[in-house]
């Protein structure tokens, strides 16, 4: 059911008119509240203009009674798209006549969204169906164009394919239902964020307009993406300090949209741009983690109910480029990594408020999702295995950062084989522990540079720089604590632990490091 814009009616006239459906261009339907048997009225409509209904008539028509609290408003002259009106209905109800009422509709292409709600809401996943309304009748034959996107991050418009239901009104259709739809979405590619901006292309009213989605409010409780694995945009700035040396400045971010490609059959497009550096990179007195990656990447998720305790895979496969602070090495990578969804692994805050606030609205419908009662504790863990191949592309010179002494670091080969595992434990919505490892091993050996302390030729202290290989096991991990800012944990005070080794140059570290968190 739709708000009116503006409403008055008699005061004898027998119901009270609330919302409307345009079902077409000479009918629209009332809702009356309540049963009303019959009606012998006629009806005018005047255009609506800066709020004044004048000049003449623009159409008429007589009124009928359908599903017991409907009026039905059977027009001789069409209505026009995108425009406002006003009803003037006079006449007798059940033989008994009443004073003229005024009732004002639209015919502008506005639509809300909502959530489903119904009274088994528990299989439902976040953002995995939605539903979209119209006071309007919706143009059935442009469902097949219809593009859903949603602000998955701020400026950063993410379309997801849905499936739209019905694709033709049957012939015993309830007058509620139209202008309604049901959007369902493939899993992992839900709307990530059900309260920011959405837009619809593609899908029009019966008048040819384009549909405009009108978010009014809230559709889910508060939440946010729980680590960096997890986000579309992540950007943590950090601060690092070793014993007689300067602060060092951290960025640990990263940018992934998702656009879905329909003409192959759903295969989304996956560029990623990530990026784990600090000032003066890896060499130096303070050791920080040293990698810069971004490519593009093809992929699709796989339902796979059949593998048992295995719900499904989300392979991904591209082309990576691989470099460092200072642009020694630049390694140019065949990548293909693949998550696995094992059963019972989300049981996430995100997702147990969702459900709360659904099962909860059935019985207050007024219910928002912000008044919704919340779980304290979630959790979520996410597996992959991953392959990385290639070869540096060139022969490099490395400098040292305090004196003369350079290198070259030559060309190599590159195999290495991953998996990496993480995990997030949510306690209330503003305390985030999330612990992540990756065990990289190395089948081919990698050349690396290193800086230890010397003197030059006349004695005086400096940096000596050197070169050295690698192969073998590589493993890194973090451990992330974070104390949310905002309800809905967008923004956070963090503290992170950060050890192992990373490519291109796999430095060892063990730091410490404190900073806030930006993450969509």
């Amino acid at each position: 059911m739709f708000l009116l814009p503006f409403v008055t009616s008699a005061a004898d006239i027998p119901c009270q008119l609330t919302s409307y459906h345009v079902v077409t261009d000479k009918r629209v339907a009332i809702d009356c509240t309540q049963s009303v048997n019959t009606f012998a009225s006629t009806v005018s409509i005047f255009i609506v203009t800066n709020g004044n209904a004048t000049g003449e008539s623009v159409s008429s028509g007589t009124v009928s009674t359908a599903e017991f609290k409907f009026l039905i408003v059977d027009l001789g002259t069409p209505l026009k798209g995108n425009t406002d009106y006003e009803m003037r209905i006079s006449g007798s109800a059940g033989g008994t006549p009443f004073d003229t009422a005024y009732f004002r509709f639209s015919t502008k292409p506005n639509a809300t969204i909502a959530p489903p709600i119904r009274q088994t809401p528990t299989s439902y996943r976040y953002g995995g169906e939605l539903w979209l309304g119209s006071p309007v009748e919706f143009d059935l034959s442009t469902t097949k164009q219809l593009d859903f996107a949603s602000e998955d991050a701020p400026g950063i418009f993410v379309s997801h394919h849905a499936t739209v239901y019905p694709q033709a009104r049957p012939a015993d259709v309830s007058v509620s239902d139209y202008g309604t739809l049901r959007l369902t979405f493939d899993e992992q590619d839900e709307s990530k964020q059900l309260n920011s901006r959405f837009k619809l292309t593609g899908l029009k009213t019966i008048f040819g307009d384009q549909v405009v989605i009108k978010l009014k409010k809230r559709l889910a409780p508060a939440s946010s993406p729980k680590g960096k694995d997890d986000s579309i945009f992540y950007a943590n700035f950090l601060s690092q300090a070793g014993v007689n040396s300067k602060p060092v400045f951290i960025l640990n971010g990263k940018v992934a949209p998702v656009f879905g490609i329909r003409s192959w059959k759903d295969i989304q497009f996956r560029p990623t741009a990530t990026a784990d550096v600090g000032q003066g990179g890896a060499i130096g007195k303070v050791k920080t983690n040293d990698i810069i990656q971004l490519g593009p990447g093809f992929g699709r998720f796989i339902r796979t109910e059949k593998w048992g305790a295995i719900q499904g895979i989300d392979p991904t496969i591209g082309f990576i480029y691989e470099t460092n602070y200072a642009l020694i090495h630049k390694n140019a990578l065949f990548a293909s990594e693949t998550q696995w969804f094992a059963a019972g692994t989300d049981n996430s805050l995100k997702q147990q408020n969702f459900l709360r606030y659904l099962k909860e609205k059935t019985t207050s419908a007024q219910l928002e999702p912000q008044d919704a009662t919340k779980a304290f504790f979630g959790y979520r863990s996410r597996f992959y295995t991953g392959v990385e191949a290639g070869s540096q592309i060139s022969d490099e010179t490395a400098k040292a950062s305090v004196g003369t002494s350079k290198i070259t670091v030559p060309g190599y080969s590159i195999s290495r084989i991953y998996p990496k595992v993480s995990l997030s434990l949510e306690f209330s919505r503003f305390v985030t522990l999330n612990l992540s490892g990756t065990a990289r091993y190395l089948f081919a050996t990698e050349q690396v540079y290193r800086e230890r302390d010397g003197f030059d030729a006349t004695g005086a202290a400096t940096k000596i720089i050197y070169g050295t290989t690698v192969q073998g096991w590589r493993p890194s991990g973090e451990v992330d604590l974070s104390i949310a800012l905002d309800d809905a944990g967008h923004y956070a005070l963090t503290s992170t632990l950060k050890l192992g080794s990373l490519p291109p140059n796999f430095e060892r570290v063990v730091v410490v490091q404190n900073g806030i968190t930006i993450k969509f």
